[in-house]
């Protein structure tokens, strides 16, 4: 009475199995509701039609179907099969070889439809096998047959539709279980169509159901009492909701827990029992879990493995697994196993052995010291996602909240690596927050929560945590604990903005470690004074208290320390303009970290010695570091490492002009970075985007990228990139004419840079005012503007943007009647742009070849050569001289 859809690939793989002449038994096996009935039906439809069935595939005199449903008694089967084949038993000769004579010479296939209960007579099907030479069977079973003859082809769900979102409805519906679902809701609701509102619910509910066709069908029919959002809010309970089927099917097809009442009932006590308790474990487990968690008292009388393959073997369990198999559960049969498992008395006794199988596997993993390994524990606890998550559900609801905050703390790694990091930062939160935990569990907890809230872009709720976390280490007398999270709330009250109160926290550390004796914290707190101190543009100061931290650490041994340290004299010394100690402290820090595993929290500060690197113009160096970056994180499966990584390689393509690279680059970072929940290192990629876009002069592209950004670093209180966010909008602004909302926007970016005390990144606005002076015709201030930018940058050794303002400086010289100073300048910035590899952006190329064109005409074209071709031969300390002497207006 309803159309087949679907199963294309089904008919053509058991297809192209008949066309062997071994294949003369196929078993159909899979649950309840799975479709093995209407598939088998379909196919022999299929294979009397000869130019449909493809060439190999054997001519049929009959196709006969025969119903085993309403038989109970095995003996009956011959019965069954000869009046079904009308065939008539014979005086004097038994029933089996009457159908025996019938069948020798036919070409015959035989349905044999649900023979799971029947299998006593399973040997029947080989004594016809073999005295038949060209008759073939199709049987559907729940369970194998075990014969010589079978071929086992086990029927999967209908196809369904990934999680990617915007599909439209017209290609969700070529997907077989939507198509499914779309047709039986349109026979219960005329009017039912999938459109843009709600073919993402639809996708949703196929996604839940599995593709099981009995549950689509019986989901559909709820269409008449619920519309598809609030039939997929009810989808937790499928097994209440999912009734109702046509009382026209036999019973077991009219519900689905009827469905599976009818596989449950043929198991013994003991598999019953395995059934049960398997239901404890989410997206499956392995056998060597099974045998922990499942038979705890040894109470199942046999051997775990026998008691799976068996449950295999009868469709209730499935196996998967590429390297190692792993047994899994369709949710619905696995909601009907935990059902029985709750009536039982081992219901908590197992939850409870399973949330202990799942802590023991995340502290050994976590407890690795070697990398290769490491990398696996990543790939099994990816695995076992939703069995961790199942234990901490557990372990929260039960109150046994010390072994879900040790299980969740373990997780640390695994979250900051694989993500979601708002997941693993809500599970350390909660379980923190709850009634029972020891003190020092919860404060590792909030010292994680606070780490994984950094890496999502979350500052102010990092430094909330962490602070909280602090104080439990205090009151605990945890020496290491109090020194790591001193440093850590340092550097999150720093990022918001909070720069003296940053400062205060670490003195007042550092004096209380002098007078303690406290090593650790001493070190600490030097590490991220010396850190802070290069932000804000004191190198002295900066190498002085690395230099101290580093000897500490070496005395202590601590890599972890000795790591963190190299990073902040590497980047002090690039920010001095040393360049040699730059790569030596870098190519140490690499040396160090090349022998410890992937630690996301050290490895996103390379790309900051990467961006010092560049601002000096080594671009090779530059890209070799993040480059080493990306590859340690994708050989430790770190998505959100490689691309952030990512991210750092499209700052270094754009600024050597390559923006199509820097794009592309930008965009799989932005991408990858959304999905693992990284709100900030997605933010970075966005206006990284916007960077290319401004320097590309779209100022429609830079505002939309920028307003996205804004709206996701509200939330996050991330004050550097609100900054570089808002001096983008001023220059789209400027891009645009509207000079008024361009002084707005720097005015705020600025004020913000200023709080921070980053001079780097005040002299980026700060050139962007002159710019916008220097059109209004302002000269003298924008010569007082670029000059004191300048002086700066060449105080910080900043190259890259020295360049920019030599040839800002030439511009105002060339506006006041000074072409040959102009020209000189113009020259020496040429120079420096090419040993940078550093172009000029698109957008401001006709801007500034309007000052060229000025020095040119003024001096003659000879002249003009001449005196540029004399600037590209100085050297940065002459240019930078002759453009900071006194400008003087006609």
């Amino acid at each position: 009475p309803t159309s087949f859809i679907g199963r294309e690939r089904e008919i053509a793989a058991i297809s192209a199995l008949l066309t062997q002449s071994a294949a003369r038994l196929i078993t159909l096996t899979g649950p309840g509701g799975i479709g093995k009935t209407r598939l088998a039906m379909r196919l022999a439809t299929h294979l009397l039609d000869p130019h449909a069935a493809g060439a190999g595939v054997p001519h049929l005199d009959t196709v006969c179907f025969v119903s085993f449903a309403s038989i109970g008694d095995h003996s009956l089967v011959p019965a069954a099969i000869a009046g079904a084949l009308d065939v008539q038993e014979r005086g004097g000769q038994g029933l089996v070889q009457t159908l025996i004579e019938s069948l020798r010479s036919r070409r015959v296939l035989l349905i044999l439809d649900n023979f799971e209960h029947l299998l006593e007579a399973r040997s029947l099907l080989g004594e016809l096998l073999e005295a038949c030479p060209a008759l073939r069977l199709l049987v559907t079973s729940r369970t194998v047959l075990h014969l010589s003859w079978e071929h086992v082809f086990e029927v999967p769900p209908l196809g369904l539709p990934d999680t990617s979102p915007g599909m439209e409805p017209g290609a969700l519906a070529e997907f077989e279980a939507v198509a499914l679902f779309a047709e039986r809701a349109r026979a219960v609701k005329t009017d039912f169509a999938l459109t843009h509102e709600n073919v993402e619910t639809v996708a949703q509910i196929c996604r839940t159901l599995e593709g099981m066709p009995l549950a689509l069908e019986l989901a559909a029919a709820r269409l008449r009492l619920f519309p598809p959002q609030a039939l997929l809010g009810r989808l937790s309970r499928r097994l209440q909701i999912l009734t109702g089927g046509p009382r026209d099917l036999p019973a077991r097809h009219q519900t689905l827990r009827a469905a599976i009442d009818w596989s449950y009932s043929l198991l013994s006590e003991e598999e019953m029992r395995l059934f049960a308790r398997l239901s404890v474990f989410r997206g499956g487990c392995t056998i060597e879990a099974a045998q922990a968690v499942c038979d705890p008292g040894g109470d199942l009388g046999g051997e775990i493995l026998d008691g799976v393959a068996s449950l295999v073997e009868k469709s209730l369990v499935r196996q998967g697994g590429e390297l190692e198999p792993r047994f899994l559960m369709l949710e619905t049969i696995r909601e009907y196993a935990a059902e029985r498992l709750e009536e039982s008395r081992a219901s908590e006794e197992l939850k409870e052995e399973h949330a202990r199988y799942c802590l023991a596997l995340a502290e050994e993993a976590a407890s690795l010291p070697d990398i290769t390994k490491q990398v696996a524990w990543l790939g099994q606890l990816e695995v076992e996602r939703d069995n961790v998550r199942a234990a901490l559900q557990w372990a929260r609801e039960s109150g046994d909240v010390d072994l879900g905050l040790r299980l969740a703390i373990s997780l640390r790694e695994f979250w900051l690596v694989r993500g979601p990091l708002s997941e693993g930062r809500r599970w350390l939160e909660e379980l923190a927050a709850s009634e029972g935990g020891s003190p020092a569990s919860r404060a590792a907890a909030l010292s994680a929560a606070g780490k994984l809230a950094s890496a999502e872009g979350r500052r102010r709720t990092s430094a909330q945590l962490v602070e909280r976390s602090l104080a439990l280490y205090r009151e605990l007398g945890d020496r290491r604990g109090v020194a790591k999270a001193v440093g850590w709330l340092a550097v999150s009250w720093y990022m918001t903005g909070e720069v003296d109160r940053a400062f205060d926290l670490l003195q007042q550390s550092e004096s209380e470690a002098r007078e303690t004796g406290d090593q650790m914290l001493l070190a600490a707190s030097l590490r991220f004074h010396a850190s802070l101190a290069a932000e804000r543009g004191d190198p002295q100061q900066s190498r002085s208290l690395g230099e101290e931290g580093l000897s500490l650490y070496r005395r202590m041994q601590d890599s972890e320390g000795i790591v963190d340290v190299l990073r902040v004299l590497a980047g002090t010394a690039y920010a001095a303009g040393d360049m040699q100690n730059g790569r030596a402290w870098t190519d140490e820090l690499l040396t160090v970290l090349r022998q410890l595993p992937l630690d996301p929290e050290q490895e996103e500060w390379l790309q900051g010695l990467a961006y010092r690197a560049r601002m000096l113009g080594d671009n090779d160096y530059a890209t070799r570091i993040v480059e080493e970056l990306m590859a340690r994180g994708e050989a430790f499966g770190d998505r959100r490492i490689a691309a952030q990584a990512r991210t750092a390689l499209g700052l270094l393509a754009r600024e050597q002009g390559d923006y199509g690279r820097a794009a592309r680059l930008y965009e799989e970072s932005a991408a990858v970075l959304e999905e693992v929940g990284d709100v900030l290192g997605r933010c970075r990629a966005l206006v990284g985007l916007s960077d290319v876009a401004r320097d590309r002069g779209d100022a429609e592209r830079v505002i939309e990228l920028c307003e996205e950004s804004l709206a996701l670093l509200r939330e996050s209180g991330d004050a550097f990139l609100t900054g570089f966010a808002l001096h983008n909008l001023g220059l789209a602004a400027w891009y645009q004419g509207n000079r008024s909302r361009a002084e707005n926007h720097f005015a705020e970016s600025l004020s913000l840079f200023q709080r921070q005390k980053s001079a780097a990144d005040t002299v980026e606005v700060h050139t962007s005012m002159g710019l916008l002076a220097l059109d209004g015709g302002q000269y003298d201030r924008a010569g007082e503007i670029f000059a004191e930018c300048l002086e700066t940058a060449r105080k910080s050794e900043s190259r890259w943007l020295m360049g920019a303002l030599l040839e800002s400086m030439a511009s105002v010289a060339a506006a006041t009647g000074q072409p040959e100073r102009a020209a000189t300048l113009f020259g020496a910035a040429e120079a420096l742009r090419l040993a940078m590899g550093t172009p000029r952006w698109p957008a401001l190329q006709s801007f500034y070849d309007r000052y060229v064109t000025d020095a040119r005409t003024a001096l003659g074209e000879e002249t003009f050569r001449h005196v540029l071709e004399q600037g590209q031969t100085l050297s940065l300390d002459q240019a930078v001289t002759l453009a900071l002497q006194e400008i003087t207006s006609p």
